[in-house]
């Protein structure tokens, strides 16, 4: 199929948007951006993300298992109108949405997979935030990070899940210590995600099981950017990534060039800066390791040991 004929396909992106629409549409004016915030989990991720969400109503925020969609749908006029008097309210939502504009506008990360044609991630479990219980354990919480990690390298892709109607049990403890399970059902049209259509009709994907056919429809969740800029411009594909910590704590994301471009790259997490110069190899890397200060790749049937402690920029 060429990338032409799956642009025409239903992204759901215009469906997002339109449940954002709907939702603002009961809000006073200046509370009206943060459905759009709502329906996209990126601000799960930023530190004091959910404060504004909780300034509108903390006990309702708290019975609504930390759910936007429900908080604001559910929330009387006058409490709205009160949070929307809220300069310190404000003032947090304008910067939330200003990282949520430069995370959406981010130019998409140089490899084979494009916005058009996104890796497709396939898993049982995502374990993207507690408002969505579509989890249960290390699973979930990989299938999350590895979205998230996604979309902090503004590598396009798209994860392919099951949106349960019943999800992982919530847990409280009663007067005598024991723990008690219960569930929560799931409703779609009260979690950021949107029905997909497909012009006038849901959009659905029929599968064949054990002799009849399930029909499947299909809803978007929007859970950061599939697509943006990099840390740091590069020709080639990434083959691998790894995730760690210098001796002095500071987060850094190393990554392995595939392709036969075998080119390793240190950049500092918080903000992308490189801490050494790229780190060539002849062949493509199989997979690298951050242990301290020292990066450790894999190319073919040979293993690199790389030391950065006496590098300038490395702490």
């Amino acid at each position: 199929m060429t990338e032409l004929a799956t642009a025409t396909l239903a992204d759901g992106s215009q469906d997002i948007d339109r449940a954002a629409a709907d939702l603002a549409a009961r809000l006073p004016s200046p509370l009206e951006p943060l459905a759009r915030l709502a329906y996209n989990y990126a601000w799960s991720w930023w530190p004091g993300g959910d404060d504004v969400f909780r300034m509108v109503d903390a006990a309702r925020w708290e019975s609504s298992n930390h759910n936007p969609i429900r908080l604001l749908d559910e929330t009387s006029s006058a409490t709205l109108e009160r949070a929307a008097a809220d300069p310190t309210l404000l003032a947090r939502l304008a910067r939330l949405l200003e990282a949520l504009d430069h995370e959406l506008t981010r130019p998409p990360m140089d490899g084979k997979a494009t916005p058009v044609r996104p890796v497709a991630f396939l898993c049982a479990e995502f374990a993207v935030h507690r408002s969505l219980p579509i989890y249960a354990g290390g699973l979930g919480v990989l299938a999350g990070d590895i979205l998230k990690q996604a979309s902090d390298m503004a590598m396009p892709m798209v994860g392919v899940g099951l949106l349960y109607r019943q999800g992982y049990f919530q847990q409280r403890m009663d007067r005598s210590g024991y723990q008690l399970e219960y569930w929560l059902q799931v409703d779609p049209e009260r979690v950021p995600a949107a029905l997909v259509y497909n012009g006038g009709s849901p959009l659905t994907v029929t599968v064949p099981l054990r002799g009849r056919d399930v029909v499947v429809q299909v809803w978007r969740l929007a859970d950061g950017t599939p697509a943006g800029e990099p840390m740091g411009r590069r020709s080639g594909s990434v083959n691998a990534v790894a995730v760690g910590e210098l001796p002095d704590g500071t987060p850094v994301i190393v990554s392995g060039g595939g392709d036969f471009d075998g080119t390793v790259r240190v950049w500092r997490l918080a903000d992308g800066t490189p801490l050494v110069p790229p780190l060539e190899s002849p062949e493509s890397v199989g997979g690298v390791a951050v242990y301290g200060d020292v990066i450790v790749t894999a190319t073919g049937a040979d293993i690199a040991v790389h030391q950065l402690k006496n590098n300038p920029r490395v702490p």
